[in-house]
């Protein structure tokens, strides 16, 4: 729950800045490319959740280098 909270508040910081400093926004020109960004990070969100459900020590796994 953290990392979601991190994440919103560190998108609206992102878009704040970009809107006060007049910087073009790090996001598709679009609606289509929008939808893409958005259903990809409810896809990474939906399989974290059914990671944990299924396989509790998935946590524990450390990315590899």
């Amino acid at each position: 729950m953290e990392s979601i909270i991190i994440g919103v508040v560190l998108g609206l910081a992102i878009g704040f800045c970009c809107r006060w400093f007049d910087i073009p926004l790090p996001s598709p020109p679009n609606l289509v490319g929008a939808l893409i960004v958005v259903s990809m990070t409810l896809g990474f969100v939906g399989t974290q959740s059914l990671m944990k459900k299924y396989h509790p020590k998935a946590d524990e796994v450390e990315a590899h280098e």
